[in-house]
């Protein structure tokens, strides 16, 4: 019987992550979760103590932290889970992550994880079969919308002359996604003018789109999940949009959009790819579109037709009600890790070679970033050290005016007269 998890992460708060595949799951499911990081250390006795030993995709980056975790769980014959949500190796060269390359140094130790835990539990089949070809042990543990948190509104009652809200969240790695609808947001504004507003939390607006609406921006206030959930149940919008770019890695995407729309009583116009189009039944708990054309078109009639706005919602939040409430599926995750826990008694394929030589690639990635991280602090040092000699240099220089003026006074002729 599965009851304690050491669960190991880097995050200082719960993030939307780790609520929606982590606390709220297993709280749901009466799990004990046990945190595997104190202090800025291995927790052996969280390990020691549990059934499960569970991670996170980022935990790994965290090398040194990763390998006391998994080499005790190996000693103690503890199955050691990963929870991956993202495919991470194929972010699209666009993706604002891929640019900064904000989780490039991080891959190989992701790949060495993926190689070597009991099992992979993913969020979509896309995901999963990106992941099996590395550790066929990939399990899909879908998204499921927490009621506990959130508290569905009810559909807006408006008056025909009041103009409508349009509505988009997202954090500024989606910045492709939004970009690609942007034609979609400029014609609408042009042929609606004051009668439509727009409001964006976290992401930028299109430039320009002020110039034909009124146009507001909020940046992302918080990456708790807890208060991100307050303040999204304050939000005041009549519809909402979720566009996302066709590759891979969104297809590999969840669905998290439509159940917080859907919550917040708003209805939506989503990308008619699988991560909406395997729970949005168009026209009828939302709307997909694709192509420029139908963008405009399905926000044009939402626009429109309030009283299929008022529909959608009520269909929508009754769709999520009947199959997507987290405490009708949080026994999934206690099946899923029992078969995971029942497959690390058994045999695997010999690894050893290549987890080693992904870990002294890992050790030299770290050298470079460390001695990166030396170069870059001397160099600032070196700056401020200039910007010292320069402060100097100007004080020396005001100084010797200073000496000059004062030799030029005390040999002045009225010096010397009013001197006695």
């Amino acid at each position: 019987m599965i009851n304690k998890i050491a669960f190991f992460r880097s995050s200082s708060s719960i993030s939307a992550l780790e609520q929606y595949r982590i606390f709220g799951p297993l709280t749901n499911a009466g799990m004990q979760i046990s945190e595997g990081i104190k202090d800025g250390i291995v927790d052996r006795d969280a390990i020691y103590e549990s059934d499960i030993v569970l991670f996170q995709r980022d935990f790994s980056s965290h090398f040194d932290w990763y390998l006391t975790l998994i080499n005790y769980a190996r000693e103690l014959r503890k199955p050691v889970i990963m929870d991956l949500d993202d495919d991470l190796f194929a972010l699209p060269s666009d993706h604002p992550d891929r640019i900064s390359t904000y989780y490039a140094s991080g891959l190989p130790a992701l790949l060495h994880a993926i190689l070597n835990v009991d099992g992979v539990t993913v969020t979509s089949k896309p995901l999963k079969e990106s992941i099996q070809n590395l550790n066929p042990n990939v399990w899909i543990l879908p998204n499921y919308f927490d009621d506990q948190l959130w508290q569905f509104r009810p559909e807006r009652t408006k008056s025909p002359d009041d103009s409508v809200t349009i509505f988009y969240m997202g954090t500024p790695t989606h910045q492709p996604d939004l970009r690609l609808i942007s034609p979609s947001l400029f014609q609408l504004a042009e042929e609606f003018g004051s009668a439509i507003k727009f409001s964006f939390y976290g992401m930028e607006p299109p430039e320009g789109l002020e110039e034909l609406t009124s146009v507001t921006y909020q940046p992302v206030q918080t990456y708790n999940y807890v208060n991100f959930v307050a303040y999204m149940s304050e939000i005041e919008a009549d519809l909402a949009i979720a566009p996302l770019c066709d590759n891979r890695f969104n297809r590999s995407k969840s669905a998290i959009k439509f159940f917080e729309y859907t919550a917040m009583g708003i209805p939506g116009v989503y990308a008619d790819l699988a991560p909406y189009s395997s729970v949005v039944k168009d026209g009828y708990n939302g709307m997909l579109a694709q192509t420029m054309d139908q963008w405009c078109e399905k926000i044009r009639l939402l626009i429109e037709k309030p009283d299929l706005r008022n529909s959608i919602v009520r269909d929508a939040q009754e769709s999520v009600k009947k199959q997507w409430l987290i405490r009708d599926h949080s026994s999934e995750w206690l099946d899923v890790y029992k078969k995971i826990s029942d497959s690390a008694r058994k045999s695997h394929v010999d690894r050893s070679n290549i987890l080693e030589s992904l870990e002294m690639i890992v050790n030299q990635q770290k050298e470079i970033r460390d001695k990166q991280e030396l170069i870059n602090s001397l160099n600032e040092t070196k700056e401020k050290i200039i910007s010292l000699e320069q402060k100097l240099s100007d004080k020396q220089y005001e100084i010797e005016e200073t000496r000059k003026v004062l030799i030029s006074l005390l040999l002045s002729k009225s010096w010397t007269i009013t001197r006695p």
